[in-house]
């Protein structure tokens, strides 16, 4: 197993991966260019990257866009594809949601940015994906006229994707196939307003691969249960918390049949998007089975599949560490991991 932990170094035009081996307790370093996101794509076991080349003077190259992969055993880049521009817009600097692998491992799927013909005020994305078998980049014939929170591939085929929406269609999840027009728009709440803001936006998503299911969070500790229809999609649980608690951008994560939920403790963290306990959920029955305290609030957290380990990480104490999902404790810490730490994932 190895650990990745994303460093943007504070917003630098430059950022850090670190690749963590916890048995060695080695810390190696790749350098990475602006605002990358990552995802680790196990059917090809390769490290999937999309980032952004700036310019740094008149007389230099434009902005360039890439889609990079590595090889998740040397963290060598084996492949890398120019793309067109890719949405930064609304980023999130604890959870990469822009990039990912399909189902089978022959493509890699990742947005494109335009602006809308008709709108200013409005951007479009594309759907792109690279073809490995065929080695070229195609568009997709969806396209999504909103701001999205998620993004991902659904496990059913190689056509199949997801938008996790805001901005002018919030609480909204968009199921969409690759070759086609059709997009089916599930809302999850009572309609909001475009750009309406409030505790009842569902505002963080994970796609849980074994029920093909997507749980959604709102600030306020309902957890709805999406799925593409004819499936039916509704609240799942309210998690038993009250203000000042809240759930801040992206704070939930699966894996064991578990699902993950971060809880910021006052608006503080919230602001700052920390949370400074994680709630554990059975996924067949929807109990709460326990709550586990951090030793100091985590910007991103994941669960490792076949151990029972939490891991995050502190970008304000630059630390990561490993709990003990068994017991709730604080096993390890790695302490001066870069400058801001922002993300962490786990190469099995």
């Amino acid at each position: 197993m190895k650990i990745l932990v994303l460093d943007p170094r504070a917003g630098d035009r430059v950022t850090d991966l670190f690749i963590v081996d916890p048995n060695r307790r080695t810390v190696d370093a790749i350098r990475l260019n602006y605002a990358p996101e990552m995802q680790f794509d196990a059917a090809s076991r390769q490290l999937l990257i999309v980032e952004t080349d700036l310019h740094k003077a008149a007389t230099d190259h434009a902005t360039t866009y890439w889609l990079r992969m590595y090889d998740t055993e040397t963290f060598r880049c084996v492949c890398e594809v120019e793309t067109p521009v890719r949405p930064m817009y609304a980023g999130y600097p604890n959870r990469s949601t822009r990039v990912r692998g399909s189902v089978s491992g022959r493509y890699v799927y990742m947005q494109e940015l335009s602006t809308h013909p008709e709108r200013l005020d409005l951007y479009r994305t594309w759907l792109r994906r690279y073809d490995r078998r065929l080695q070229v980049l195609e568009r997709g014939i969806p396209c999504i006229d909103s701001c999205s929170v998620d993004f991902g591939t659904l496990g059913t085929s190689d056509e199949d994707v997801f938008f996790h929406l805001t901005c002018e269609e919030p609480n909204t999840i968009a199921f969409a196939r690759f070759s086609s027009a059709d997009i089916d728009l599930v809302r999850l709440t009572d309609r909001m307003g475009a750009r309406t803001y409030a505790l009842r936006e569902t505002c963080g998503s994970w796609f849980d691969a074994p029920t093909q299911s997507l749980f959604c969070t709102t600030r306020e500790g309902s957890i709805y249960r999406a799925r593409q229809p004819p499936a039916p999609s509704a609240l799942w649980l309210r998690l038993p918390i009250e203000g000042p608690r809240t759930v801040p951008l992206q704070h939930i994560h699966s894996s064991r049949g578990r699902l993950f939920v971060g809880v910021a403790r006052d608006r503080h963290e919230r602001s700052l998007s920390l949370v400074s306990e994680v709630w554990e959920i059975a996924i067949d029955d929807a109990s709460i089975r326990r709550v586990i305290a951090l030793p100091s609030p985590v910007m991103n957290f994941v669960t490792v599949e076949n151990t029972p380990l939490l891991l995050g990480v502190d970008p304000y104490r630059s630390a990561l560490y490993f709990m003990d999902l068994t017991s709730g404790k604080l096993l390890d810490r790695i302490d001066d991991l870069g400058m801001t730490p922002a993300e962490v994932q786990v190469v099995p």
